[in-house]
């Protein structure tokens, strides 16, 4: 376990500006509204978001949400509709709150920021977080990956200091191995591995594995054969270029293009290994 303190050195010290200190409360849903001045109104995919919170709603993985008083005795829903929604939903009566005197344009100002100043979690953190957590994907796409001898990273880094067999492809080996593509997973990724090309940082880029692994999916037959080889027969960094000018004259994708030439690749050797 690793148990760091709040460190801030090499930071500049910052000044507080002045304003009015917040206080934490259970706020009634009932007193809860929102401003459409500068609230969005719930879309489709905001319904699902808010049934989705709803059906898994957990206190251990609840943030507060951002209150300002409001007329009419009212409190004015900055920052968590969708998770004050969720809530009525489940029929919880109070929420926990932060509550800060703002008038409507600070709202405004209050709301904007938070949404532009989130930060999002790349894909290795979040598979960093879901492994600590036992979430089955993260384990089986943690398995499938150390089959073949190599690391599913758990964050981002230069290319200068990408290790070979090592994997940030997270979302390509989360589909793969939640469609039950684990297998093609791993002899993909073990091919490269002992491919005279193993140590080549490149081999493992998300372009070269975005067509190689799905490649091997397409065939049970494919996982078989002397991958090794083959994958050190077909210059996929080179067929993405020559792609490239292809898909403009013919509208299809660099992708689908590399792809295709990579399943051909396999089915020849497949058909000589008959």
């Amino acid at each position: 376990m690793s148990l760091d303190p709040i460190d801030t050195s090499g930071f500049k010290p910052a000044t507080l500006a002045d304003q009015p200190q917040p206080m934490l409360i259970w706020a009634d849903l009932s007193d809860l509204v929102i401003d459409r001045r500068y609230q969005r109104t719930v879309t489709a995919k905001g319904r699902c978001a808010i049934q989705r919170i709803a059906d898994g709603f957990d206190w251990r993985k609840y943030q507060p949400i951002l209150v300002a008083p409001t007329e009419g005795g009212k409190l004015a829903v900055v920052d968590g509709q969708h998770r004050a929604h969720a809530a009525a939903l489940c029929g919880i009566e109070k929420l926990p709150a932060m509550t800060v005197p703002m008038t409507p344009t600070e709202q405004a100002a209050g709301f904007a920021a938070i949404n532009r100043d989130r930060i999002s979690m790349d894909a290795p953190t979040i598979y960093r977080a879901e492994l600590a957590a036992g979430t089955p994907w993260a384990v089986a796409c943690k398995d499938a990956v150390e089959a073949a001898g190599c690391k599913l990273a758990t964050s981002n880094a230069t290319a200068s200091r990408k290790p070979p067999r090592t994997v940030y492809a997270t979302n390509l080996i989360r589909r793969m191995v939640q469609n039950g593509e684990a297998a093609a997973v791993t002899s993909g990724l073990r091919a490269i591995s002992e491919s005279p090309a193993g140590e080549d940082v490149e081999s493992y880029v998300g372009p070269v594995l975005s067509v190689w692994l799905p490649a091997l999916a397409t065939n049970q037959r494919f996982l078989l054969l002397d991958l090794p080889a083959i994958f050190d027969s077909v210059d996929i960094l080179t067929m993405f270029d020559e792609a490239r000018a292809k898909s403009r004259i013919s509208g299809a994708s660099a992708k689908s293009i590399v792809l295709g030439q990579v399943v051909c690749a396999l089915n020849i050797a497949k058909g000589d290994a008959a």
